[in-house]
């Protein structure tokens, strides 16, 4: 398929990647028309889409392969899912892409891409912000339940920086297109497909996924000392954000913790802002300091949200086991 040219969109993890993956899948029909293949097979995303990538996260990192994946079926079939003839333009998008490796990248580039034009695009945040949104991340997926400063000091490793340097390194900077967050001042759709060069003007799309409150926070790391379930976990923080989609979210700020960040990660902000925005200062550790705010919100608007959630999953339960039950007991053989 000469002349394709191939986006991919490394969807910085907690950098709104969901929005753009969202609005790929939302309106995927009116892209098409425009000259855009975005490949989804059948699949169906869930409130929260994770893109069409996923399989190629996993040829690029062996931990992420299931049971079922083949390296030799992925590398025979990825021109015909992930590209077409009759379209110029192809996306992929996960955020797993940000964490491939040098190497496996190289392999992508040299034996699957081959002499594909190739944009890698992908949005960029502050760091400070980055590090709450990535621990509330954790909250919500993995079950996490300590607190912000344990984990800036323990876990939080700035993936976004890594990532851009070393796509840069494999594609070429010239090649790699970084949004910044705090700067933007349209849609990220938008922003994204203006980056891409496709024409826009799809309107605003529904929220698909925020940050937490600090009720939340709370509710859902005690939530998660007690069930210690990355299953529930999920369940759980996605029927808050659907629940309470425009739950209210207020800004905390520590001095301290922006230090350490900044101690840490300000040589590769610098080269982030060197090869990337011609040196200007664009990327930072944060654009200002926040004065720490109480959010205004219904604590127990919170709890009834689990508590409904939880009481419907236990009836759903409940009602599964009798059915396999009752299918069970219909399947013994009949005493005549």
């Amino acid at each position: 398929m000469p002349g394709t040219r191939i986006v991919l969109h490394i969807g910085m993890p907690n950098a709104g990647s969901s929005a753009v993956q969202y609005g790929l899948w939302r309106y995927r029909d009116e892209l098409r028309a425009r000259g855009v293949h975005y490949y989804m097979g059948a699949k169906t995303p869930r409130f929260v889409s994770s893109g069409n990538g996923k399989d190629l996260a996993a040829f690029l990192n062996p931990r992420r392969r299931g049971p079922g994946f083949s390296e030799a079926v992925f590398e025979r079939t990825f021109a015909e899912r992930f590209l077409s003839s009759a379209h110029p333009v192809s996306i992929i998008s996960a955020e797993q892409l940000a964490g491939a490796a040098a190497e496996p990248l190289e392999t992508l580039r040299r034996e699957l891409i081959g002499a594909h034009e190739v944009q890698v695009v992908g949005f960029i945040r502050d760091l400070y912000g980055h590090a709450r949104s990535s621990w509330m991340q954790q909250i919500k997926r993995q079950a996490y339940v300590e607190g912000f400063a344990h984990y800036v000091r323990k876990s939080y490793g700035d993936m976004q920086c890594g990532a851009a340097l070393r796509f840069g390194r494999v594609f070429g900077f010239g090649n790699v297109s970084l949004i910044h967050l705090e700067s933007l001042k349209e849609d990220m759709f938008e922003a994204f497909l203006r980056a891409v060069g496709i024409p826009g003007g799809f309107g605003p799309l529904p929220r698909v996924n925020r940050g937490l409150s600090p009720a939340e926070v709370g509710a859902l790391r005690l939530c998660n000392r007690i069930h210690r379930s990355t299953e529930w976990a999920t369940c759980i923080s996605d029927r808050l954000l659907e629940a309470r989609a425009e739950g209210p979210r207020a800004p905390v700020w520590s001095a301290g913790l922006a230090a350490e960040i900044e101690a840490r990660h300000r040589g590769r902000i610098d080269r982030v802002n060197l090869r990337f925005f011609a040196n200007a200062p664009v990327l930072q550790v944060a654009r200002e300091p926040q004065a720490s705010a109480k959010a205004r919100e219904d604590v127990l608007r919170v709890w009834g949200a689990i508590m409904a959630l939880l009481a419907r999953e236990a009836w759903r339960r409940v009602w599964t086991r009798c059915g396999l039950m009752l299918r069970r007991l219909d399947r013994r053989p009949r005493v005549v």
